[in-house]
């Protein structure tokens, strides 16, 4: 990685000449491996795609780099095409911007994925992950901070709503969608100029790749049960009601529906129980917090579920298509550590846990889950090289494991004998990987901040290795202003950088890049893959399938663990759901159940 933008985008080496002379010449100064592609092509389609349903294109235009030729296709003579009109075998380059919505046409138009694709999108992303200038990712966005002339973006939203709306289209405004289409796409030509150069492209076809998987996963979505969303949604401020009426009774912090911080105030000091405070003095309401205090006393996480339940329940809008399926930008790349980050408020996985009871897999049809077990601990015992470390993670129970190994319970302990001892130490393990210092260590296990000291203190002897390796990172970042991961994405760390971010980032950004790989070896095997989930996979197929495609996808997620960690092997926790069940884990049943029984109750009131 040689440079970063915006310094990195330097007159002499910005695209200026449109002509393909000028295209050739520039391909030329690239390395040796770019000239394997006898064409280039930077495609853009408009498309619109309503709330929950698959994309319609509305048409299409492409520029072949190397030939210098637009072409230009309207949805009815792409309708009637079985293939692209154009090249797309490994030896021609296809360039896009935000390549999953580009290759989701592709499958609404019943195309194959091309072999080769390039995202500008997630390698700009690349480019400017952590650095200085905030931006925003946008096409115009992109080609601005990399001093290409743009339209005008009033102009860009008034043609992005004329598409939105749909047909029928008059000739004129055919014949203005078309131009737009084809302006993006010479904003794209200009814009891979400007990045090109520092574009690792054997790493950057690889995350192409994902964008054909992220495509495949936003066509598929996740199997709603809607019924029961339908009766939830009717009834939702009814449901809210009962809930703070059935829950709030064992607290007396809400007042006409609302919850009052002097009745929580007064609540937390009858029951004599600590509480964080903000800078304000005032009391830390955060989820986070509850959470935390919750792991001390119980009886207060009921209270934590009730807060998000309402708070889900009044902004319930799951986008959900005719074919009862939930389907949202996956948003691959968005956040720092390179993770998917669709929105949360749109994305049934981003809801409160109680709601996975809606997501039922169809009749005849069964929800294959797979999560990597400890993922973080894994990562970072393997990249570490720490014997002792990955030694643990090799255990039934890594937790207990670290405390045998600190010498905090005897060899012969077990969950159930050590329990409260076990549920320190794994904060302890938790907290570490994101830089938990001593003081919110003691919070989050109801501890002396002296005794926290002395629990990460445990954790550096036991791991000596581990904490060689960390802060090795921490100061390789400090002197180039960087980090990244074993397949390349970077995250730029400016001279007032927190250590506990690249701490994370060692952790999640790895994690994420075998993810992404999971995903892309199942995909390309066949597996039907609905969702990514953090560090686990959502896919589905036929009752007779689920054995064929349970272990591929095992065998994929444990292959994509050992490349990147030289070997190193990562646990897989496998759930399969059959219909009529669902995908209610034990966090959410209580509220759940709760939720159903108000509405049974409900209904007999109704019916009387």
């Amino acid at each position: 990685m040689k440079s970063t933008l915006p310094e990195a985008v330097k007159p002499d080496r910005r695209f200026t000449s449109q002509s393909p002379a000028g295209i050739r010449s520039f391909l030329r100064t690239l390395p040796t491996r770019w000239r394997d592609f006898k064409d280039i092509i930077a495609i853009d389609f408009e498309f619109n795609a309503p709330p929950g349903e698959h994309p319609n294109p509305i048409c299409l235009v492409a520029n072949n780099l190397c030939t210098g030729v637009t072409s230009k296709w309207w949805a009815d003579e792409l309708r009637e095409m079985a293939l692209p009109p154009f090249e797309i075998g490994s030896q021609t380059l296809i360039v896009v911007y935000f390549g999953s919505a580009e290759l989701g046409c592709f499958k609404a138009l019943g195309w194959p994925d091309p072999k080769s694709v390039l995202d500008l999108y997630c390698e700009f992303r690349n480019l400017t992950n952590g650095g200085a200038v905030a931006h925003k990712a946008g096409l115009l966005d992109a080609a601005r901070l990399c001093g290409i002339p743009v339209m005008e973006t009033q102009h860009k939203t008034a043609m992005r709503d004329l598409c939105i709306a749909g047909g029928p289209y008059s000739e004129t405004q055919r014949t203005d969608i078309l131009e737009y289409c084809a302006e993006d796409v010479r904003i794209t030509v200009k814009l891979f100029c400007a990045l090109a150069a520092d574009i690792q492209i054997d790493l950057g076809l690889l995350r192409g790749r994902y964008a054909a998987v992220v495509a495949a996963m936003e066509r598929n979505g996740v199997p709603i049960d809607v019924p029961k969303y339908s009766t939830l949604v009717q009834s939702r401020q009814r449901i809210r009601e009962r809930l703070i009426d059935a829950v709030d009774k064992h607290f007396g912090v809400y007042e006409d529906g609302r919850f009052k911080e002097a009745r929580f105030r007064d609540y937390r000091v009858r029951e004599g129980i600590a509480w964080p405070t903000l800078p304000s003095g005032r009391l830390s309401l955060a989820s986070e917090t509850f959470q935390m205090v919750g792991q001390q006393h119980p009886r207060i996480e009921a209270l934590r579920q009730l807060r998000r339940a309402l708070s889900v329940l009044r902004k319930l809008d799951l986008p959900i298509g005719r074919d009862h399926r939930n389907r949202t930008l996956l948003s691959p790349f968005r956040s720092k550590t390179g993770r998917n980050q669709p929105s949360t408020s749109k994305f049934i996985y981003g809801q409160s846990r109680f709601l996975r009871g809606l997501v039922r897999p169809p009749e005849g049809r069964v929800l294959v889950y797979m999560d990597y077990g400890q993922q973080e601990w894994g990562i970072a015992a393997a990249l570490s090289g720490d014997p002792q470390m990955m030694a643990d993670y090799r255990t039934s129970d890594p937790y207990l494991s670290f405390a045998k190994s600190a010498g905090a319970v005897p060899q012969n302990a077990t969950k159930a004998s050590h329990s409260e001892t076990r549920a320190v130490y794994k904060q302890c393990a938790i907290g570490v990987m994101f830089g938990m210092g001593p003081n919110t260590l003691a919070e989050r296990t109801g501890t002396a901040p002296i005794e926290a000291k002395a629990l990460l203190q445990s954790h550096r002897r036991t791991y000596p290795v581990f904490w060689d390796w960390i802060e090795g990172a921490v100061n390789f970042a400090a002197l180039t202003g960087r980090i990244h991961t074993r397949l390349g994405w970077y995250l730029r760390t400016p001279p007032d950088f927190r250590p506990t971010s690249v701490q994370n980032f060692s952790m999640q950004a790895n994690g994420a890049e075998i993810l992404r790989l999971a995903c892309i070896k199942a995909y390309e095997s066949g597996v039907m893959l609905c969702a990514p989930i953090h560090d686990a996979i959502l896919a589905e197929c036929g009752v007779d399938e689920v054995e064929e495609h349970a272990a591929k996808l095992c065998k994929a997620m444990v292959w994509a663990g050992e490349q990147i960690l030289d070997g190193f092997q990562l646990k897989v926790d496998v759930r399969v759901v059959h219909h009529p069940d669902t995908m209610l884990e034990d966090a959410g049943r209580p509220m759940w159940d709760l939720v159903q029984q108000e509405l049974a109750a409900l209904d007999r009131e109704e019916a009387i």
